[in-house]
Formats: structure tokens, C-alpha cells, sequence
């Protein structure tokens, strides 16, 4: 079977996303691909980060310039992230359409948009799309880091703790081997919590400044999950050019339990006493006490935060 158009691919594939399952992706992506006689080249990661510095360097040659250009990406939510932030400091191809593949252990991009899971329908369904969709993103701005972006969300104090456990942990390895690994980030959730010292946050937006005290999650995101499948923010979309923003203040775990019940029961915890929910198309955070941060899954190490966060917009091939 040979199918015609005027697509080329590139692809960026992290092979190790998921314990390896992004190499067994890779294979039957590349066995389809060559079935099919469909245009391609395969770039695969070497080192963390490397995605973000293929993607910069995406050039087109000029024998391909009158092809449908996409860039289609293998790995999990922060392969994902690298892919994008990489893009948009492309100065040959800036807003290069990206569609996704998934193969890592969270996955909640994916979960957020109902992408297929089985990876040939999938491309079966890239391959017959025509046109890209504009979705929400984050621009982020802390301290004196570069700007970079956020697809899923960014997290301060428990969330990102419990990021830097899990990878950590051996069990993620393991519980990613037999098609669990979204449980290792609640394996290691009590732990955080037990570790985790509440903190001050500043919040600005549409011209307002507040104080909280004694909080120990902050998390801001585009779509409803963070660590493989937690509704921390169900009214999150990639559709309505908001960022979501949720505080959670520290309290014994007995009283923790039933609002985390409300999490995953019907979104009931943005209303409870303790915390505090908003939605703006941008925010300004300061936090004065090292934490652990993260971003899309990527650790941002543990430092005091000053965090600018702005929504903008990105083509994908949905």
C-alpha cells in the first residue's frame, strides 16, 4: 500500500520515554512509515535535554520546501515540552506544527485531548489530518532562566517533590515495565507530603496582589492533570486562552484524605476551605522559601521562585 501526499515528517523520538516503551513505539512507527513509502527522518534523543536542541535546529531543506511540514514526537509529556520550547527558538521554522505520539509514563497531554493510545491508529490519524489547531500554552519566565513554556503545567512545593521522588524511585521503573507507571507519582505522594514544609506564596493578577500563608501546593496549568491522571484543576482546557491556578494549604493528612477524594470524585476541592482557585491569562508568583519546582514533569531544582506566567498559543496536529 503507498500512500501519497504531501506530508514529510520529522520525528523526534525519545527511545528510553516509559522504561524503553518509546523504542518499541519507535519500530512500529518506522515499520508503517516504510510500508506505506511516507517521508520522513528519525531523530532520536541521546541525552536529556537533547530534544529541545533538535528541535532548534529543524531546518528544511530546499528540494522539500513545497511539502506539509509537522514535527512528530515520541516520548512522554516532557519530551513533548523539550520539542516545543526547542521550536520556538527556531529561527529557520518558527511555529512548526507538532503532533504527538505518546509513550512515556504520565501521559496526561494526552489524556487532556483523548489522543489514541495505539500508536499506528494514531499516526493513521495524523497522517489524514490537513490541518493544525491552536491551543493554549504557557510562556514562563522565572527568575533568570531563559524563557521557556509549559504545555501541561508548572508546580511548586508538594507536586513538584513528589516529581523529584518519583524520579527518583526505582518503583517507577518497575510499575513502568508493567503498564503502570501513573502510580508511581501517587506511590510517592504520602512521602512528599510527610517532607514537604508549607510555605508564603505572592500572587498578582489583573492588577491585584494577595498573600497566603502556610500553602504547600501551587500548581498552574493548561488541562485538568498533573502526575498521570490527578484532576487537580477539572476546569482547565487548552481552549479558552486561561491559565489555571490552584493553592492548597497544609493540613494534617486525615483532613487531606477527603479532599483528595474530592479530586477524583466530581472537582469538588476547588471549593473547600484551605483553597484558593483562579483562572487569568497571566500571574506573577514569588515564593521566598527553596522548593522543589517543575515544569511539564521536568524538575526545575529547588531554589525561591519568582515565576511570570503568561498564556499563549501553538499549532498541533490533532
Amino acid at each position: 500500500m503507498v500512500v501519497r501526499n504531501t506530508k514529510f515528517l520529522h520525528i523526534i523520538a525519545n527511545e528510553t520515554a516509559g522504561s524503553n516503551h518509546g523504542r518499541q513505539t519507535t519500530a512500529k512507527v518506522q515499520q508503517y512509515l516504510n510500508k506505506i513509502e511516507q517521508p520522513y527522518d528519525l531523530l532520536r534523543t541521546q541525552f536529556p535535554g537533547h530534544a529541545t536542541i533538535i528541535a532548534k535546529n529543524i531546518a528544511i531543506p530546499t528540494q522539500l520546501q513545497n511539502r506539509v511540514h509537522l514535527v512528530v514526537v515520541i516520548g512522554g509529556d516532557g519530551t513533548l515540552h523539550q520539542v516545543i520550547a526547542g521550536l520556538r527558538q527556531n529561527s529557520n521554522m518558527k511555529q512548526l506544527p507538532v503532533a504527538y505520539i505518546p509513550s512515556g509514563s504520565g501521559n496526561d497531554f494526552r489524556r487532556s485531548l483523548n489522543i489514541e493510545l495505539d500508536p499506528l491508529k494514531n499516526l493513521a490519524h495524523i497522517l489524514a489530518t490537513n490541518q493544525a489547531t491552536l491551543i493554549d500554552i504557557g510562556s514562563l519566565k522565572y527568575d533568570h532562566a531563559p524563557e521557556t513554556i509549559f504545555v501541561n503545567n508548572v508546580g511548586i512545593g508538594i507536586d513538584a517533590r513528589t516529581v523529584h521522588l518519583t524520579n527518583i524511585s526505582a518503583l517507577k521503573k518497575l510499575l513502568n515495565q508493567i503498564k503502570l507507571g501513573s502510580f508511581s507519582y501517587l506511590a510517592n505522594l504520602v512521602r512528599a507530603f510527610l517532607q514537604q514544609p508549607s510555605f508564603d506564596v505572592q500572587i498578582t493578577h489583573d492588577g491585584y496582589t494577595q498573600n497566603f500563608h502556610n500553602i504547600f501546593l501551587v500548581t498552574l496549568g493548561n488541562e485538568p492533570y498533573f502526575g498521570g491522571g490527578v484532576p487537580i484543576l477539572p476546569r482547565a482546557t487548552f481552549f479558552n486562552h486561561q491559565i489555571d491556578l490552584i493553592l492548597v494549604e497544609k493540613k494534617p493528612l486525615k483532613q487531606l484524605i477527603p479532599l483528595f477524594y474530592c479530586v477524583f470524585k466530581d472537582g469538588t476541592h476547588l471549593y473547600q476551605r484551605g483553597v484558593y482557585y483562579t483562572q487569568a491569562t497571566q500571574f506573577d508568583l514569588q515564593i521566598q522559601q527553596p522548593n522543589y519546582g517543575q515544569v511539564d514533569g521536568e524538575l526545575l531544582g529547588k531554589a525561591a521562585f519568582h515565576v511570570t506566567a503568561q498564556v499563549t498559543q501553538y499549532p498541533f496536529w490533532l
